[in-house]
């Protein structure tokens, strides 16, 4: 899988197998089967929320005499973190003992605990200062030093320096440049040795491409290569950024523009967190998807289209040639055409339930192997690579899937673009202006509407 020789005139995807297409087939009863594994392993009935309401309104007295009481208490990953964070702003020490009150397990052990709980703490610190004005109890909040912990939880180090990276907080740069740039202090444990230098390389790829210095940040990655051997069968986690901006449903669509553009934004945001190339189906050159797919659409999202090829002068009537000959394809093969369907009917609720045939056609906008509607593209085509639905699985291509593969974490963690929050104002928006109907249909069913 990877190439032995090392060239530094090669990029970086050069050293990537992708196999021989870009396509990667939807098996439709296996994803089904994985989402309902999903949702079993994370259900999660018991979790703090009585010590998060106490933390929550500035009780920090009462929530340490609570976990001085009863240690037994701290044993969630969840519950760990919390004590660390009310540890935090009571300005507390903070010991290993803290984490392990009875059993200290061995390293290698204690060292994934402390990657949970690290991952936590940031994730409930990250989620109050969100929504900091409803948080009054804490006037030192943003002054929180997560260095500070690292001598009962080094794993703290990494995740905060990726945690940083991530939100391009710049005064912590010079910090984050000394930890990526300075060896760690020995551990004679081989597997955490490197482990180490593992996440050194990767964290330097992602500082580069942070601050834009591509030549070092593909240099970092190459290192990174050479050290990272993808485990297919790993279990990877997903984390997700999802659009941050919201309208009342009588505003989505004009304010679409602004959401699609948002999308982008994240979509590069998402990438350089991931290290995956900008520009992946020119690299490989590559259309696979537009013409052996079946994009879906929201009749918010083909209203806007449509105003955007009326103010473009489109000539849509080729678009709409080519659609019809689709439709007799599907007529030909499946005794019916391809319709738009509501959502909110139960009969077609379920994914898919527009094309319920998976019936594969080339989209009607594709010409000379470009996207002509590229602008205005719908938000399927447009996460398409990079994106989530679900918490579980990344709509992605074989080259993209690759790209992971080799780019992820030390930890197999994959960053997405979440679609979800972008979808829900669509479906809203939908409703609100189709007496409460939510039409979904494939491009070419639009087209021949």
């Amino acid at each position: 899988m990877f190439k032995i020789v090392y060239d530094s005139s090669m990029k970086s995807l050069d050293y990537i197998d992708p196999g021989e297409s870009g396509l990667n087939s939807f098996n439709r009863d296996e994803f089904k089967r994985k989402l309902q594994d999903h949702q079993v392993k994370t259900h999660k009935p018991d979790q703090p929320y009585q010590f998060l309401a106490l933390f929550v309104f500035g009780k920090f007295e009462e929530l340490a005499k609570i976990f001085k009481e009863d240690p037994s208490l701290i044993s969630s990953i969840e519950i760990k973190a919390l004590k660390i964070l009310n540890s935090l702003c009571l300005q507390e020490t903070i010991s290993s003992r803290d984490l392990f009150p009875f059993v200290s397990p061995e390293l290698t052990m204690k060292r994934k605990i402390g990657k949970r709980v690290s991952k936590q703490l940031l994730d409930y610190y990250k989620s109050i200062s969100s929504n900091l004005s409803n948080f009054k109890n804490i006037p030192e909040w943003q002054a929180i030093d997560f260095w500070s912990v690292s001598e009962a939880i080094p794993e703290i180090e990494f995740i905060y320096v990726q945690y940083i990276l991530e939100n391009n907080l710049k005064e912590q740069f010079n910090k984050v440049k000394e930890f990526i740039e300075t060896k760690r202090e020995e551990i004679n444990n081989p597997e955490i040795k490197t482990e180490l230098e593992l996440e050194q390389k990767y964290l330097q790829a992602f500082y580069y491409r942070r601050i834009g210095d591509k030549d070092k940040a593909e240099k970092a990655s190459l290192d990174y290569f050479m050290l990272y051997k993808p485990d297919p069968d790993q279990s990877s986690s997903i984390k997700s950024y999802g659009n941050q901006n919201f309208y009342q449903a009588n505003q989505v669509l004009e304010n679409w523009d602004k959401i699609l553009d948002e999308a982008d934004q994240l979509q590069r945001d998402v990438e350089t967190k991931a290290g995956l190339e900008q520009m992946t189906c020119d690299y490989y050159k590559c259309s696979d998807c537009c013409s052996n797919t079946f994009p879906s659409m929201t009749s918010t999202e083909y209203k806007y289209l449509e105003d955007w090829m009326k103010e473009n002068n489109y000539p849509v009537e080729a678009a709409k040639a080519a659609a019809s000959k689709i439709q007799e394809d599907h007529q030909k093969l499946h005794g019916s055409e391809l319709k738009i369907v509501n959502k909110e009917d139960p009969e077609f609720a379920h994914r898919g339930s527009e094309n319920k045939h998976s019936f594969k056609f080339s989209c009607p906008f594709l010409k000379d192997h470009q996207c002509s509607i590229y602008q205005a593209r719908p938000l399927l085509c447009r996460g398409f690579g990079l994106s989530n639905d679900n918490d579980f699985s990344i709509k992605s291509c074989k080259y993209y899937l690759a790209q992971y593969r080799y780019q992820s974490s030390p930890d197999n963690e994959r960053q997405s673009y979440d679609l979800r929050p972008a979808q829900m104002l669509a479906a809203s928006a939908d409703r609100a202006s189709n007496e409460g109907k939510h039409l979904v249909g494939t491009i070419v069913a639009w087209l021949s509407s």
